[in-house]
């Protein structure tokens, strides 16, 4: 018998693709400089490495400014990775190990947006800081959803929830987020606390950005989903494939 050759998509779907996932993240990336500059909180995700950076600027460890915030954000996802290959072992998909080229894609994009927006000036107006939140929070549901919904690799957050979700099978992938997230803003204010003694970062924005999220992806799917079905899968009106 003859052995089926794997069909490739066509260029045009893999290009849109990596467009939607690259871009995806970049959007994440400015949604969190932008509650970095709103100053009312950032997101659970990023609460840790934001926190191991506190800690090393404020005991002037960064090397001359070397480690910086993205260096801190790579640093975290390198060792959800770790983590995952302890969890899955076996399972383990040898694919994964991508998400290592992820990891310091992203730390690079966080670092670039800072660069992009540590110029402007900070909000005097908790109204204005509401309005920043806000921004951040809607970048960040556009960008998961077009990374998501590219298909391709999850980000080192997401594969870490992933990889423990398939080992608590009595759990959902929805709960088992949710504890982690908790989880993550715990060990950010036990961090900051310990090393600067000042908390910072895990404030009211913090878990506005945890209930909000989802419920604007849901919004957006709508809209999102058919636009991005259709450029990177091919998909027409009820489902056919082009």
């Amino acid at each position: 018998m003859k052995e089926k050759k794997l069909a490739l998509p066509p260029p045009k779907q893999i290009a849109f693709r990596l467009l939607f996932y690259i871009g995806g993240q970049l959007l994440i990336a400015f949604g969190v400089r932008a509650a970095i500059m709103g100053g009312l909180g950032i997101s659970p995700v990023s609460s840790p490495s934001r926190a191991i950076f506190h800690a090393l600027s404020f005991h002037n460890l960064t090397m001359n400014g070397l480690i910086t915030y993205g260096v801190c954000y790579t640093g975290v996802f390198l060792l959800y990775i770790i983590l995952q290959i302890l969890l899955l072992r076996r399972d383990f998909k040898v694919i994964h190990l991508f998400q290592m080229l992820v990891a310091m894609l992203f730390g690079f994009m966080i670092d670039f947006a800072g660069w992009c927006l540590d110029g402007l000036p900070a909000p005097r107006y908790y109204a204005m800081r509401l309005l920043l939140l806000a921004i951040s929070i809607l970048l960040i549901a556009l960008g998961v959803s077009f990374y998501m919904g590219s298909r391709l690799l999850p980000m080192p957050s997401e594969g870490i929830v992933q990889a423990l979700a398939q080992k608590l099978k009595k759990y959902p992938f929805h709960r088992v987020k949710l504890g982690i997230d908790c989880g993550l803003v715990i060990t950010a204010t036990l961090i900051v606390l310990i090393f600067t003694g000042k908390l910072t970062d895990v404030r009211e924005g913090t878990f506005f950005t945890a209930l909000c999220v989802g419920p604007v992806m849901g919004l957006l799917r709508p809209v999102i989903g058919p636009m991005m079905r259709r450029l990177c899968f091919g998909e027409q009106k009820g489902g056919q494939t082009i």
